[in-house]
């Protein structure tokens, strides 16, 4: 691997500002290897040519100016970048090495070890550091005699608290220590790099004069101060925690920092999309697969299998006379030919979506204002426009807000904040931990919120016993109330997009005001009810009377983090205001594309963060608003809701929202949110404006919102993927199909309860 890739990948989020600027630097050494070869085009035209000698010295004068210059901007921005990992380094060196002072101080005062007099803390007895910083040596900060015998006769309760506090401190001050020496390792090794580079290409010697100034910084010996405090860390802990035993300590610590860096060191986006990968794998056909010879012939042919089927059903359908009209038949053709594919997964769900448009053009489903059948030269732009609209932007710009949160540890920061402060009784962390899953589901989508919780919740995992009911009880909550946080805002799920573009076409899309009146309601009485559930079904208080609380981080604030608070809150309230602020703006996709702007044009996020959007949701939308287009171009959506407005004439509003939300919930319980909303949907619409009374807007939210609310089975939905994927130390997953068929049933009859009896209620009282 490259190392800019592997600085990328590696680098400590919270630090990633810190790091030597590699890719700027590999930037001028190719500005310079082109104006080099600039020199020696120019020099060698002038040589060969005696009429351009005197015209070209201009040109050569200016071409060597340029690259001394280059050369100079080099080395000055070398410089820069050694001065800030300098400067970052000795900040917190100081920082780490005060925090394991104040350690010491607490388990001395603990113990009741008094001290005759302080240490000195006079700069003349202050230890060189490797980086000029003054900081303190810890060789022989333990006196032998006061800690001896440091956590024997251990009765009182009180005791025992203040012992797994300073086991949880001193573990994360270790994880740090670890991650200073790393830093520092890593931006050494990107210096020798980067002048290596450098002297290939201007055949130089720049690394033989300017990396003794960078080794008089930094220092690697064993001696080091970094490496001293790790050491007299360990054997603290050693004392504290493992009665003496430095190898136990040190293996502790050891397992702790590889489950640190197992989920805190990748930024959110790339576990995300880690997981996805493993759930779905990107194969097509797995028939071509190199297989282990005893599976069997179905398991080995599925898909191929699966394909052919959908295609035969296509070309049945496209002869059979199900409709009069032959761009309804061709549609309907189309539209069961896609909806096969997208339930079955027979090829990934994204590659199903191009099928869309193709078909479309080449069936000529499409029909323009006076029912005329349209040709596939005029249809082609038509369905080309309709899968880039403002549903698209709107999910560019939720993608934007996620990727700049996740990356900064904004939402991060500020769930540890939240949880940090829900005490240790087991149904209080885990209604702390629910509520904030579905706060981060509003902003971050309901797919990063469960991979950023799990992530928090490691330290209180690690501390329970195996196979605790609470580990259990935990993990699903969270899964619940993220796929609960999906009906939370428009951007927190990829069906409320697509819901919004179906009330748009249907009159006027709801405001985000309007949306949070009805959503968040039903959010929160979801929540407090599966949380009940849980503590019914789980019992967590059971054996456990305390968890181990989440640490709140003291981190300060950095401009970024500052500037992207800002920009989403700022966002976040022109969407509300949207209605008012309509004559100006238009509609909200045109909102979404600040946030897009401001992160990536400030240099917050780069091109490598827009590689990483999910860009398979995406495409999945757009194949879902061509199929949207076509079903309502060529009349079979206005047939179809006809046809059961035909069997649903007499029935009240009410009744026909629980029909369709019970069709729904069924439906998304087995196959994908985002697809069931996009089948369905469309339909709801049409019925809803077809009625003497209409009321699209009203059934097209209840049903995005029951899309969210089905989560009964461990397919149903990305949190409970993401919660399947868990495993405890040992390599076994922490829930299997039994929990969440037992949690998840009932939690889906509980959203869909509130969806219809609240949610009601709140959508008539705003006149939807």
């Amino acid at each position: 691997m490259k190392f800019a890739h592997s600085l990328q990948l590696n680098a400590k989020p919270e630090w990633s500002q810190e790091y030597i600027n590699y890719s700027y630097l590999k930037r001028i050494i190719s500005h310079i290897e082109k104006l080099k070869f600039e020199v020696m085009r120019t020099n060698f035209a002038s040589g060969n040519d005696e009429e351009l000698q005197l015209i070209s010295s201009d040109a050569v004068d200016a071409s060597q100016a340029a690259l001394t210059e280059a050369n100079e901007s080099f080395v000055s921005t070398l410089e820069k970048e050694l001065d800030k990992v300098c400067s970052f380094y000795s900040k917190t060196e100081r920082r780490l090495l005060n925090e394991l002072e104040n350690i010491t101080m607490a388990i001395r005062e603990f113990e009741g070890v008094e001290h005759a007099t302080k240490p000195s803390r006079q700069p003349s007895s202050w230890p060189k550091s490797p980086l000029s910083s003054p900081t303190l040596s810890f060789k022989n900060r333990f006196d032998q005699e006061n800690v001896e015998n440091i956590w024997e006769n251990l009765k009182d309760e009180h005791v025992l608290k203040e012992k797994e506090s300073m086991r949880m401190r001193l573990s994360e001050l270790f994880i740090e220590l670890n991650d200073l020496k790393e830093y520092i390792d890593t931006n050494y090794s990107g210096f020798k790099k980067i002048l290596k580079k450098f002297d290939k290409c201007t055949e130089g010697t720049l690394k033989r004069t300017f990396m003794p100034v960078v080794d008089a910084h930094f220092s690697f010996k064993d001696g080091s101060v970094v490496q001293d405090a790790m050491d007299n860390l360990v054997k603290i802990y050693s004392r504290v925690i493992c009665h003496e035993n430095v190898g136990d300590a040190w293996t502790e610590l050891k397992q702790q920092l590889k489950e640190h860096v197992a989920f805190e060191r990748s930024t959110v986006w790339k576990d995300m999309i880690e997981l996805e990968r493993k759930a779905k794998p990107a194969v097509v056909l797995p028939a071509f697969e190199t297989l282990p010879a005893n599976v069997s012939f179905w398991q080995r042919y599925k898909s191929l299998i699966l394909l052919c089927i959908a295609i035969i059903l296509l070309l049945i359908l496209l002869r059979v006379e199900i409709f009069k009209d032959r761009a309804q038949r061709n549609c309907f053709a189309l539209f069961i030919f896609v909806s096969f594919l997208w339930s079955a997964e027979v090829i990934p769900l994204f590659i199903t979506s191009f099928f869309v448009p193709f078909l479309a053009i080449i069936l000529n489903v499409l029909k323009n204002d006076k029912g005329e059948t349209l040709s596939p030269l005029d249809a082609s732009p038509i369905v080309f426009q309709s899968m880039f609209s403002q549903v698209i932007v709107l999910l560019l710009g939720g993608f934007s807000i996620a990727a700049a949160l996740s990356k900064f540890n904004i939402a991060k920061s500020l769930a540890v904040s939240v949880l940090s402060k829900s005490g240790n009784k087991p149904s209080n962390v885990l209604l702390a931990n629910m509520f904030v899953a579905t706060f981060l589901s509003m902003w971050i989508s309901n797919v990063a919120a469960p991979v950023l919780c799990f992530s928090i919740i490691q330290p209180i995992l690690r501390t329970l016993p195996n196979n605790h009911p609470f580990s259990k009880c935990l993990i699903i909550g969270i899964a619940m109330a993220s796929n609960v946080g999906g009906m939370a805002s428009p951007i927190s799920s990829p069906q409320n997009v697509f819901a919004l573009e179906r009330m748009s076409l249907a009159g006027s899309a709801p405001s985000w005001l309007e949306w949070f009146f009805v959503s968040i309601p039903i959010c929160l009485i979801c929540d407090l009810l599966i949380w009940s559930f849980l503590v019914f079904i789980f019992n967590p208080s059971k054996g456990l009377p305390e968890v181990t609380p989440i640490r709140k981080t003291d981190d300060p604030i950095s401009k970024q983090q500052i500037l992207i608070t800002l920009s989403t809150i700022l966002t976040i309230l022109l969407w509300c205001l949207n209605p008012i602020l309509k004559q100006y703006t238009g509609e909200m996709g045109t909102i979404a594309i600040l946030p897009i702007i401001i992160f990536f044009g400030t240099g917050i996020l780069h091109k490598d963060d827009f590689n990483s959007f999910p860009w398979t949701v995406v495409m999945l939308a757009s194949g879902g608003l061509v199929l949207g287009k076509a079903v309502k171009s060529s009349g079979l959506l206005s047939t179809i809701a006809a046809a059961i407005q035909s069997q649903m004439e007499g029935l009240g509003l009410w009744m026909i929202l629980l029909i369709f939300c019970t069709l729904i919930l069924i439906v998304t319980s087995f196959v994908s949110h985002t697809v069931g909303a996009m089948v369905i949907l469309p339909i709801v619409q049409e019925v809803g404006q077809s009625l003497p009374n209409p009321h699209p807007k009203l059934l097209v939210l209840g049903g995005a919102f029951m899309c969210s609310g089905a989560m009964g089975l461990p397919v149903s939905g990305f949190p409970n993927i993401t919660a399947m994927a868990l495993e405890d130390q040992t390599g076994k997953p922490f829930l299997n199909a039994k929990d969440f068929l037992k949690v998840g049933i009932p939690c889906s009859l509980i959203a869909f309860a509130c969806i219809i009896s609240l949610g009601y209620g709140l959508m008539l009282l705003i006149g939807f």
